[in-house]
């Protein structure tokens, strides 16, 4: 988070919430485990991208190297499959014939922060790690 520029989603295993508020934010930036109104479980951050950074002797600072995609593989061929889409291993796709990490994590937030995601699966939200359900299929 602090090599390069970065985009990560922070979320909670479990969380003490009674409204119907989604534990799930995006940042910029490193996060503090007590980001949520919630005094159970702790935060975490999952990056989008994995920067393999140098020091820089003079500075004592992460100089940014090549990035790499954090995704899991598996889940990304799945999606070019359910798609129909190529997968781009950095920034955004045209979203016509390819898609992008950024266009997963865009679809990520939005499916976690939908009325329907919470009220179908936010029971479990609060007591396990998310799950991601996988996008409809587009039809022929």
């Amino acid at each position: 988070m602090l090599a390069g520029t970065n985009l990560g989603l922070v979320f909670m295993r479990q969380a003490a919430l009674d409204d119907d508020c989604a534990p799930f934010i995006a940042s910029r930036r490193m996060v503090d485990a007590r980001s949520f109104y919630s005094n159970k479980g702790i935060v975490n951050l999952a990056p989008l991208y994995i920067y393999q950074a140098e020091l820089e002797p003079d500075k004592g600072l992460c100089k940014p190297g090549d990035r790499k995609r954090n995704p899991l593989p598996a889940f990304t061929k799945d999606l070019e499959s359910q798609l129909g889409m190529r997968f781009v291993d950095d920034g955004t796709g045209d979203l016509i014939e390819t898609f992008g990490p950024e266009d997963v994590f865009h679809y990520i937030y939005a499916v976690f922060h939908s009325p329907a995601y919470r009220e179908r699966h936010g029971q479990f939200s609060r007591a396990d790690f998310p799950r991601v359900p996988p996008p409809a299929r587009n039809p022929p």
